[in-house]
């Protein structure tokens, strides 16, 4: 059986205070590449200035993505002409760097000719010291959309069965009766 002791709260100041500031940097980045969530962080300016492993395969994966890298600019859209998913993202980006918003959250289509994704985004504002301002978190969802369009397809075909029956449809318990 595992058993972990410890506190729930946060780390004290001092302690933080006490450690090398490289070796915070490190932990934090240990610990933001355990996550399965693609998360950047970004400055003032919208340049990636952080970034976890799966962000970084991410990037990698895509033609589409790679303008995602750690020193590009994320509010700058990829290609000649951004849709309005892209554009409405940058802007409440925008809009969090400003510090007129606190934070977004949204889900959106990124469908290939060959692939069907959907991934949910969220962002929000950092106040702390440092050049670091917003910090993104992106997970895919298109198991979960896929899921739920089963699931309506499943209930709009047993309500056409069902309506289709009229008064014919009747239930029998497992005695017969």
């Amino acid at each position: 059986m595992l058993r972990v002791r410890g506190t729930t709260g946060g780390v004290s100041e001092q302690h933080l205070a006490a450690q090398d500031p490289a070796h915070s940097r490190d932990f934090f980045q240990a610990t933001l590449d355990c996550l399965a969530t693609e998360v950047a962080v970004l400055d003032g300016h919208g340049e990636v200035i952080m970034c976890n492993r799966a962000w970084t395969a991410f990037a990698r994966a895509g033609a589409a993505a790679a303008g995602t890298k750690i020193g590009s600019n994320y509010l700058e859209p990829c290609g000649a002409s951004p849709d309005r998913t892209t554009a409405s993202i940058a802007a409440a980006l925008r809009e969090i760097i400003s510090g007129t918003r606190a934070e977004f959250a949204t889900e959106y289509p990124c469908h290939e000719p060959d692939t069907d994704q959907w991934f949910a985004l969220r962002a929000t504002r950092y106040e702390g010291p440092g050049s670091a301002r917003v910090v993104v978190a992106r997970d895919e969802i298109t198991a979960t959309r896929q899921a739920e369009r089963a699931l309506i397809a499943a209930q709009n075909y047993a309500r056409a069965v069902a309506d289709g029956m009229g008064e014919g449809l009747c239930t029998i318990d497992l005695q017969g009766a």
